[in-house]
């Protein structure tokens, strides 16, 4: 005969998780339309947001009810595709990047088949946007480094995301071992970050 011990709030923690995908799915399915699909999903505390290709509408994961809605102009904003996530950063003021999630939690930032990036607070009101330009996309972590890449430039930042380096690659290199890899049009660049590693104390390496 085996006796567990059961923490009763690890037992709640489960049980709320269980309830709260329960009613998100009823949620999803109830308000999936073929003529007018939900595009993409966020659960914010106790509220869960659907984005549709004109407005995002807001559900309290509680009861299922609607809370409110809001509703974009597709002329000036284009159509709402999905919320992001925190692989997208932004550039700041002292050469650090962020990201834009990180950096403010109480945010929604929702891409556009304009190639805009809305920032919504927790009303849906828009309160900054960006053009997908402006920003980096993070690909890849290490222990110690992270890149993030635009274009076919890769700025590579350490752990207080002050930038190590600057090399020419783009989002789909990969790394194996010390070496970084990118593959652009019939060329293979290979980078040993080994050396850009090294160097680190004098100042900003650009390849």
């Amino acid at each position: 005969m085996h006796i567990w011990v059961i923490d009763r709030s690890i037992l709640a923690y489960r049980l709320l998780l269980h309830l709260t995908r329960s009613l998100e799915k009823k949620i999803l399915f109830r308000d999936q339309r073929k003529e007018d699909p939900i595009l993409g999903s966020q659960i914010k505390g106790d509220t869960l947001l659907l984005v549709f290709k004109n407005r995002v509408s807001a559900y309290s994961l509680l009861n299922g009810s609607k809370m409110f809605e809001k509703e974009f102009d597709a002329t000036e904003y284009g159509e709402l595709k999905y919320f992001t996530g925190s692989q997208l950063y932004a550039s700041s003021n002292d050469s650090t990047f962020t990201s834009l999630i990180l950096s403010d939690a109480s945010k929604n930032y929702l891409y556009t088949n304009k190639g805009k990036i809305l920032a919504l607070d927790k009303d849906l009101n828009i309160c900054g946007q960006f053009d997908t330009e402006q920003l980096y996309v993070n690909y890849l972590n290490t222990k110690d480094y992270q890149f993030i890449a635009k274009g076919n430039s890769t700025t590579i930042l350490d752990k207080k995301c002050r930038i190590i380096a600057n090399v020419n690659v783009s989002k789909n290199a990969f790394l194996i071992g010390n070496k970084l890899y990118d593959i652009q049009e019939t060329n293979l660049l290979e980078i040993d970050l080994s050396e850009l590693i090294n160097l680190e104390s004098r100042g900003l390496v650009t390849r």
